[in-house]
């Protein structure tokens, strides 16, 4: 069961950048719809994360600390994640969006105690090897393909996705230790409702010369990745009680998730790849091998 669970994790994860992706190119040139889309998959993430606390009720007003820091951190990974879809490559906000999750686990071996055995390392290195070869080598230089230069508004719109995607990660860690594996979906909804909060006020200060066709034509991309992230956030909260060390859930998470990515990339946008980006998928799988043992 706790690899059907990382199996699910991988799926949804990767489901985040294809749906940020297609909402852009569905609404290419047109201005401040980022913040409209950060409200919409906001509030839909609330409205699943709802749903899940209603059969899961509980209560703990200490928790509501952690939920503040949670929807801080979502709130900067929301409106990193899609403003770097925009304003970069997309393979590499998807090495970044996966990257930020393998941070948690030097995060485990600094602070959670958790054992670093000579195959986690081997794993690791192999997901640094997979990570490199599947992001740096790029897409081939077909004018219609190429990918975007990396500039300073992209580099910042990644540091909030890593800095708020691996917060979201650590503080849920932190909650679940703190109350005995107790409280998760309070944690979320409460989160979620924080940034939904937040996402709604930067919405209504910025200008919305677009917002009713967007959300017309294009309600469906950032609502369907609502539900994906409620559901992926559920699935990592279900691994933290099960056996699965944190160097696997996480890293296992990245790996994979970049791998949908790519294969999506290939199938759906029709981009094409190098020889040395399907290496690193395989070593990709090699890597999660390891960290099975």
């Amino acid at each position: 069961m706790p690899y059907l669970y990382l199996l699910s994790a991988i799926v949804f994860s990767a489901s985040l950048s294809i749906l940020g992706t297609c909402f852009n190119a569905k609404n290419k040139g047109k201005k401040h719809i980022s913040n409209l889309y950060n409200l919409l998959i906001c509030c839909s993430v609330t409205l699943s994360w709802s749903i899940i606390y209603i059969f899961d009720f509980s209560f703990e007003p200490k928790v509501l600390l952690y939920s503040v820091g949670y929807g801080i951190c979502y709130t900067l990974a929301m409106i990193g994640h899609i403003k770097a879809l925009k304003s970069g490559s997309v393979a590499l906000t998807a090495f970044v969006k996966q990257l930020s999750l393998v941070g948690v686990s030097f995060w485990g071996f600094a602070f959670w105690d958790t054992p670093l055995t000579t195959n986690t390392v081997i794993g690791l290195v192999f997901i640094a090897i997979a990570l490199s070869l599947c992001f740096f080598t790029g897409h081939k230089k077909a004018e219609e393909n190429s990918a975007p230069s990396v500039t300073l508004k992209w580099l910042i719109y990644a540091a909030l996705l890593i800095v708020g995607n691996a917060g979201c990660s650590i503080v849920q860690k932190y909650e679940q230790m703190a109350f005995d594996y107790k409280h998760g979906s309070m944690l979320m909804v409460f989160g979620t409702l924080v940034a939904s909060i937040t996402c709604l006020i930067l919405f209504l200060r910025e200008d919305k010369p677009n917002w009713r066709e967007v959300v017309k034509t294009s309600w469906h991309f950032p609502t369907a990745a609502g539900v994906s992230s409620a559901v992926l956030n559920l699935f990592i909260i279900l691994m933290a009680s099960t056996t699965l060390s944190p160097s696997v859930i996480y890293p296992g998470i990245a790996v994979g998730g970049l791998t949908l990515t790519t294969l999506a990339s290939v199938v759906f946008f029709k981009e094409r790849l190098k020889w040395s980006q399907w290496i690193g998928l395989g070593v990709g799988v090699i890597a999660l091998v390891f960290l099975n043992f």
